[in-house]
């Protein structure tokens, strides 16, 4: 869940939810896909106004009902829910249509529903990625249900909002529909007329970033609201920061080929909060997973969630675990910060199986952003990012190619993680000879290496 989609369903909540008219009132919210992936909406739904309940295809955290089909919903009766909200789900169903007519079918007359899906993005399969949405598409689901639009955008945000609305690498589409009292069915597309989406008017004034840097510099300067706005970039710095930690790296875990039964164990070495952990252990049931974390305070975080992680500096203790006992071991954004990087794997390297994998994720200092700043004569460290200040090694395909060849690892996965003005992918450059410029668009480089 990342902060710009938990922006927007906030919006949606104080904009059309809370009203005088049902101060009294609680009023029932269903959550389609609630697995507590990396945060959730319910914090945002008080319970004296409002019955949160969780609903997704498999059990697990802020999950209240199971689907025993996917498409069908029939545990649920028609017109049960005063709300329906669902975000980054229906990229993920092969049939979207049908998943939001159950969504629709289940909605009361008069209801409200909000939806956020991304715009754009890096390939996530979970278990498939099916769709991006632009406003179009969204609208155009809205057709299908008979409702009523009330809002849609895409990587716009309401004059004044914070930075962290946009997410450029998501582009989050959103949409706010209303059921109407007369409901009576989806359309049927023999007989739909086309009309054209006045798709300004429905973003209801929200602008682009670039917009809202104008529309700040156009406001006068005020000392109070001055120290108040520092006061909330420190405490957004301390958010970013924790959510810098709490991710789940799907890209990694796309690359583990085990069977979702198979009794496999990993390790994590830079584990963060153990979101990637949790997810293995929640999807592999019969994994087993260690981690270690540098960082006390977010060591405590991963322990929450029950997982066994060790809190220490790899570079500087010899781990307690068995020789030869993981199948993977996975070095998510770990090896940039290791003062003897290829030392440090082969110590690692005792640990993992034979026929095991390394599963590496390096930033690709060839990248054009900071190629194009050396040849004007620029080397600057940034707080995140490629040049991170805390990175004390930088790769290149080649030296990531040189890295695991003198470890005498097999590289059998390479993938290049591709940011464009539509979003990321992922690209397989195993197989391929990739040209230079083709290396300045790769952010990340993905690594899966065997040990024989």
């Amino acid at each position: 869940m990342h902060i710009s989609s938990l922006n927007r369903m906030q919006w949606f909540v104080k904009t059309y939810l809370i009203n005088p008219e049902y101060s009294n009132t609680v009023r029932s919210v269903l959550d389609v896909g609630s697995y507590d992936e990396n945060g959730t909406y319910k914090p945002l739904f008080n319970d004296s106004l409002f019955k949160y309940t969780g609903l997704d295809m498999v059990a697990g955290p802020n999950v209240d009902i199971v689907l025993a089909n996917t498409y069908s919903w029939d545990d649920i009766p028609d017109e049960e829910y005063d709300i329906v909200i669902s975000g980054q789900v229906l990229e993920h169903a092969e049939f979207c249509w049908v998943t939001m007519s159950e969504m629709v079918r289940v909605l009361k007359r008069g209801g409200m529903l909000c939806l956020i899906v991304p715009g754009s993005g890096i390939r996530h399969r979970y278990p498939v990625d099916c769709y991006r949405f632009d406003v179009d598409g969204v609208i155009a689901l809205a057709k299908y249900t008979n409702l009523e639009v009330l809002h849609a955008s895409r990587d716009l945000a309401p004059p004044g909002a914070p930075a962290k609305w946009y997410d450029h690498g998501n582009e989050d589409t959103m949409l706010v529909a209303k059921k109407p009292i007369d409901w009576d069915g989806n359309i049927d597309p023999k007989e739909y007329i086309f009309t054209q989406n006045d798709i300004e008017a429905l973003a209801t004034g929200f602008i682009t970033e670039e917009e809202q840097l104008s529309h700040l510099e156009s406001i006068p300067a005020d000392p109070e609201q001055e120290s108040l706005k520092k006061k909330e970039a420190k405490k957004a710095e301390k958010i970013e920061s924790f959510n810098y930690y709490d991710l789940c790296r799907f890209d990694l875990l796309a690359m583990i080929t085990h069977d979702e039964s198979a009794p496999i164990s990993v390790l994590e070495v830079g584990c963060s909060t153990g979101k990637t952990l949790e997810m293995i252990r929640d999807t592999w049931v019969n994994a087993s997973v260690r981690g270690v974390e540098l960082v006390p305070e977010i060591a405590e975080e991963a322990k929450k969630r029950g997982l066994d992680v060790l809190c220490c500096n790899v570079e500087e203790v010899e781990l307690p675990f068995e020789k030869e006992s993981f199948d993977y071991i996975i070095l998510g954004d770990v090896v940039e910060h290791l003062r003897e990087p290829e030392e440090t794997l082969l110590d690692l390297l005792e640990f993992l199986k034979k026929g095991g994998s390394v599963l590496c994720s390096v930033p690709n200092v060839m990248h054009g952003s900071v190629v194009n700043n050396l040849i004007k004569g620029k080397f600057e460290y940034v707080d995140a990012g490629i040049l991170d200040k805390t990175h004390l090694r930088f790769f290149t395909l080649h030296s990531v190619r040189q890295l695991f060849s003198n470890i005498n690892m097999k590289i059998e996965m390479l993938l290049g993680n591709t940011w464009t003005s539509n979003g990321a992918d992922l690209t397989d450059i195993y197989n391929e000879e990739i040209d230079s410029e083709k290396l300045f668009t790769f952010q990340q480089i993905l690594v899966s290496a065997r040990k024989y």
